[in-house]
């Protein structure tokens, strides 16, 4: 597991402290409402050459070829 060494923990507290954690999520939660129209189409065409040609190995030279 990460722990932060001690000579940081207060400079992490000073910063959590300006930095308001629990506001950071806002920005993460507009994102999630608007969905991304280019992962959305990249998605749907990786799906379509899967479904057409079943499971493949990462390196297959279709897939990367098309990436």
């Amino acid at each position: 597991p990460f722990v932060i060494p001690e000579y940081l923990r207060g400079q992490i507290e000073e910063f959590e402290a300006l930095y308001d954690v629990s506001n950071s999520n806002s920005y993460q939660r507009l994102l999630d409402n608007i969905p991304d129209q280019t992962c959305e189409s990249l998605y749907e065409y990786f799906s379509q050459i899967l479904e057409e040609h079943g499971p493949m190995e990462i390196n297959n030279k279709l897939l990367v070829g098309e990436y």
